[in-house]
Order: structure tokens, then sequence, then C-alpha cells
């Protein structure tokens, strides 16, 4: 998932972003990342399965304000697994 930066920060330095991953029942992992990241990859240690439909919301943070959530669905891909020799 790769976001940019909101038109209004509301007065004040962004602090952090938040990114949610929800299916269609329950949230199944967050993380808090800097304003330097613009992009994230959940995978299947966050229990991504693939060829799966999933809600990803990105929302950001200053020191008074929480910004608007966006929000998107996505269908997970599918990922060969290469072992290294």
């Amino acid at each position: 998932m790769a976001w940019n930066k909101p038109e209004s920060d509301g007065g004040l330095p962004l602090t952090h972003y938040k990114i949610e991953l929800r299916d269609a029942i329950e949230l199944l992992d967050e993380v808090f990342v800097g304003v330097q990241t613009k992009r994230f990859t959940f995978t299947s240690r966050e229990g991504v399965n693939p060829r799966t439909q999933y809600t990803v919301a990105v929302q950001a943070f200053n020191k008074l304000n929480d910004g608007t959530k966006g929000e998107r669905v996505v269908m997970s891909a599918y990922c060969e697994y290469f072992a290294s020799n």
C-alpha cells in the first residue's frame, strides 16, 4: 500500500501514520510508521492470505489532531516463496 502526504497538516507538522488491515469481519493488524514512510506491505506474518480482499486504512496524526482516515479495498497478491540456497 502506498499513499501521499495529506493536503493539509492541520497547522502542525505530521508526527506519524497509522495503517490498519481489516478483513470482512475484524481488525487484523495495525502499525504506526514515521512521516517519511509512504509505503507499507502487510505479509503472511500478519495473517494475509493470497488472493483475498482486505480493507487497508491510512490515517495521519499531528500533536493535536487525528487526521481523516482514508480507506481502500485491495486484493492481496500471490507471490511464490523461493528459498535461497
